[in-house]
């Protein structure tokens, strides 16, 4: 059976759509003009919306301390969800939160892995081949469809295997991203983008054509410090023992992102950000959060609505900061004294290597299953101001002022 005759079985299996109502539907997983007004086509985006609320919501539905047995019940309810949004899937490792997309115009033809907040428009069928990775805060598709008179037809976008899309990229409708290619954190691609590129920048243009031979994670293992002040900080937390991979990432080295400790580190993280983010969260309840992900925070602390934390204790701040809504952390980040994060900002200072095949999971007797990631510190020194929609990438130390709508690499507005 083909794709789309998959795809329109699964909406009468799951949503008791007749087969003489997916006439236009098929129209639309073909590519074809349709017409947008009919009734099925309506009642699938209706469904489609619920669908992504439902999952949206499920972590900030757990509670404040939920049971293994409610983290269990939680996690395979979200399976069973991507089962309904995604007819054509893989093995998706994981999708997180704020997820938007409409049944059956995105398909996974392997494994896939989705960060939190990424937009599927409801205006392109999108193909992702095996092993596409999306960073957070990303937009996929068309901004509007193609109209002829009273009927319309969805753009195209298709994405290569071994592909890395990093944090805050808007790809645009009728584009193509090649195999092994590595879209730069805050690019917006408007035309295809060959296979084995680099890409960077608004517009995107390539910028190194990767060199699939050449690793570039650490051949020689370094050794982490002891780090007492992190210790102790973590040990008021509740952790008396820190995985290695934890103080790697705090120091800015490669570490192994798949070990059972740590990944329960950022379960715990990422269903506080859920709990801080609800509406039905008490002022007092979201200090306490605040102080247990930013454990090392000086006063008149500043921060608006729909913070994200990738992992707990990981950022350091200094006194009088004030962030904006919608700000993302992610891995080592320090804000000195009096600085000003800006809204939808990005800090991203983990991330992957660019070479594809250091980016897919492995096992070895050393490590059982290993996914190697890299991380660079992110300073943003004292007196700094970050404007709104910036992304600041790893390893960036940011001084002045950074206008709205940048992308800040190394120590300078690309």
């Amino acid at each position: 059976m083909d794709k789309i005759k998959r795809k329109l079985a699964h909406l009468k299996k799951h949503f008791g759509f007749k087969a003489q109502e997916l006439a236009e539907i098929e129209k639309m997983y073909k590519g074809e003009l349709f017409d947008p007004k009919d009734k099925a086509y309506l009642r699938l985006l209706e469904i489609s919306k619920q669908l992504c609320d439902e999952y949206n919501e499920s972590n900030g539905k757990m509670g404040k301390n939920p049971s293994i047995f409610k983290i269990l019940r939680t996690y395979f309810k979200k399976l069973h969800l991507l089962d309904l949004l995604f007819p054509i899937h893989g093995t998706l490792s994981s999708v997180g939160e704020n997820l938007s997309v409409v049944i059956g115009l995105v398909d996974f033809n392997g494994c896939g892995f989705t960060n939190r907040k990424v937009e599927f428009s409801p205006f392109s069928l999108v193909e992702c081949e095996n092993y596409t990775i999306f960073a957070t805060k990303i937009s996929v598709g068309s901004d509007s469809p193609i109209v002829e008179g009273d009927k319309i037809r969805l753009t195209r976008v298709h994405i290569g295997s071994d592909t890395w899309i990093c944090a805050g990229v808007k790809i645009d409708g009728d584009t193509s991203i090649g195999d092994n290619t590595v879209i730069g954190a805050g690019a917006h691609v408007t035309e295809s983008i060959e296979a084995s590129s680099l890409a960077v920048g608004n517009p995107a243009r390539v910028i190194k054509i990767i060199d699939k031979s050449q690793s570039l994670l650490a051949k020689k293992e370094e050794k982490v410090g002891k780090n007492e002040e992190l210790r102790k900080t973590l040990r008021d937390l509740g952790y008396r023992s820190l995985p290695k991979s934890y103080l790697r990432i705090y120091e800015g080295k490669t570490f192994n992102s798949t070990g059972i400790r740590l990944g329960l580190m950022y379960i715990y993280t990422h269903r506080l950000c859920s709990e801080i983010n609800a509406p039905t969260t008490t002022q007092k309840r979201r200090e306490e959060i605040l102080n247990i992900l930013f454990p090392n925070h000086g006063k008149n602390l500043q921060i608006g609505k729909d913070l994200f934390v990738d992992m707990l204790g990981m950022t350091k701040i200094g006194d009088n900061v004030k962030i904006g809504d919608s700000v993302y952390f992610s891995g080592p980040v320090t804000i000195e004294n009096n600085a000003t994060v800006g809204n939808d900002t990005l800090l991203y200072s983990t991330g992957h290597s660019i070479v594809a095949k250091e980016r897919r999971v492995g096992f070895s007797f050393k490590h059982l299953m290993y996914e190697f990631s890299v991380s660079g510190p992110i300073v943003v020194k004292e007196n700094a101001q970050i404007g709104d929609k910036c992304v600041i990438v790893p390893n960036s130390v940011v001084e002045g002022v950074v206008p709205n709508n940048s992308i800040y690499v190394k120590n300078k507005v690309l």
